[in-house]
């Protein structure tokens, strides 16, 4: 999914994005979205933020076209997010049973 490209430490750069200045761009919008969700250190979060993300913000950023971001897809049509994978992502994040994250906690 297109959202560990920026979310998680396995970035997977282009050829374009080691060119300066758009390098700068490039690492600094994956260094701010690392700072905000990374995806990489998911496990280190207490339940109640994995919560916070998941009924929330990244339901909320996926459907407002908050993300991805218009300036990551214009660049990779390929990460835009269809109707079907937005169905998909919902019915995923409603089968998690945070209930019994939190227990385990």
């Amino acid at each position: 999914m297109s959202c560990y490209d920026c979310h998680s430490n396995n970035t997977e750069y282009k050829w374009y994005d080691n060119i300066a200045p758009l390098s700068w761009y490039v690492d600094n919008n994956i260094l701010k979205a690392k700072f905000s969700l990374n995806f990489s250190k998911w496990g280190e979060f207490p339940s109640w933020r994995r919560l916070l993300f998941f009924q929330g913000a990244i339901p909320y950023d996926i459907e407002t076209k908050k993300m991805p971001p218009k300036s990551y897809t214009f660049m990779h049509p390929d990460a835009k997010i269809s109707l079907d994978e937005k169905k998909q992502i919902s019915k995923w994040i409603s089968s998690i049973d945070f209930t019994k994250e939190q227990k385990n906690e």
